[in-house]
């Protein structure tokens, strides 16, 4: 009968466990303002994020500029106390913004100037309008008219918004012409004398006038 070894090992296990978890902001696409991410860890000691994008950042709550919109998968992976690393990945969609952009037609105080929108996106949908028409008076309408009392330059502001929740807006100089103010004199004269008519109609931005 042969002989039988036995051989004993204590197995250490490391307590200390630690649950990833992350939240993140602010994901329209934009060149000034960054995406927040923030750790929503238990138990984490250390920090390890990929952005999807080829960056990283070993900060607990870091920011973070996407150069482009798009869906990018990120991960956290952190470390416990006992130094086992954990992992959390979501996807992560940055929603562009509209590119804002109108067009308006040159009319006489007094008449209806036609505002068109003319802005576009490239993921989604536009699906509200605000519009400041740069003398107090404003319209949620997509494509508004709007009456000017007065002539003169106004700056318009579109203020446009997506179906996700990101905006943009664009400001344009319009140009309402001023009415003229009609006048005439006229000399006395007796019954069967000539009577003279002197035109005195004046238009406040010198532009020719036609009878």
């Amino acid at each position: 009968m042969g002989s039988v070894s036995t051989y004993n090992k204590t197995v250490t296990v490391v307590s200390g466990s630690a649950t990833p978890e992350f939240a993140y902001t602010n994901t329209c696409f934009s060149t000034t303002d960054s995406v927040v991410f923030t750790d929503q860890s238990a138990g984490a000691t250390g920090w390890a994020w990929n952005f999807g994008d080829g960056n990283s950042s070993s900060l607990q709550n870091p920011k973070h500029n996407y150069a482009v919109a798009g869906t990018y998968t990120v991960s956290l992976t952190i470390n416990s106390v006992s130094g086992c690393q954990f992992v959390k990945t979501k996807t992560v969609t940055i929603n562009p913004a509209p590119l804002v952009n109108f067009s308006s037609t040159i009319e006489c105080a007094g008449a209806a100037t036609q505002f068109t929108d003319l802005s576009s996106i490239t993921i989604g949908a536009i699906s509200s309008w605000n519009w400041q028409f740069g003398d107090g008076d404003s319209s949620l309408s997509n494509n508004p008219s709007h009456v000017y009392l007065t002539g003169g330059t106004y700056s318009a502001t579109l203020t446009a918004a997506s179906d996700s929740g990101c905006s943009a807006n664009a400001t344009f100089t319009v140009t309402v012409k001023p009415k003229p103010i009609v006048g005439f004199t006229s000399s006395n004269a007796c019954v069967g004398d000539t009577t003279n008519f002197t035109n005195t109609t004046t238009i406040s931005d010198g532009s020719a006038l036609s009878y």
